[in-house]
């Protein structure tokens, strides 16, 4: 359930934000660290410069020396270093992707499909990239009849309306 915000802890908030850390007044009013800066950030309120640059803040400042603040060292090997993969064990190796299989949605070349906007598609290729393998019949039936489309012109097709629609 939601907790709202009474008048008095959004004046204690308004005054403490500023200098305070989150987490302290997140224990302070009983609420989550999220909570405080949701709160804050609705009320407009911003740190002040000089919590900002204080020591307790944990923030790496130019001038310090950030090797000493890195997690690893100099020549650390993860403990996964040369691992290939995780494998989970048990059947999950009956039913992983094995190497040369097709998803369910692979169709071969000629096919047809119709696009969202209903105009008809033809399979032309099987590269994996489906604006390069699949091109519109239209298209098709223009560079059959007339050769390539000229630079800077498009094909476009015309529905005609059922003569019961007129």
């Amino acid at each position: 359930m939601k907790k709202i915000w009474t008048n008095d802890e959004i004046e204690l908030l308004t005054r403490l934000y500023p200098d305070t850390s989150t987490s302290a007044l997140a224990v302070l009013s009983c609420r989550s660290k999220r909570g405080i800066y949701s709160k804050a950030s609705s009320l407009g309120l911003r740190k002040s410069e000089e919590y900002l640059n204080s020591a307790g803040v944990g923030r790496i400042r130019s001038g310090d020396d950030r090797s000493k603040a890195a997690p690893f060292k100099l020549g650390h090997r993860p403990h996964n270093f040369g691992v290939k993969g995780w494998q989970a064990g048990g059947n999950s190796v009956k039913t992983q992707f094995k190497a040369g299989r097709r998803p369910y949605t692979w169709r071969p070349v000629g096919s047809e499909r119709t696009s969202k906007d209903g105009i008809l598609q033809i399979k032309i290729s099987d590269t994996g990239y489906s604006p390069r393998d699949w091109k519109s019949a239209h298209s098709i039936l223009w560079e059959s009849c007339f050769g390539p489309v000229p630079p800077g012109h498009a094909v476009w097709i015309l529905k005609l309306l059922k003569r019961s629609a007129l």
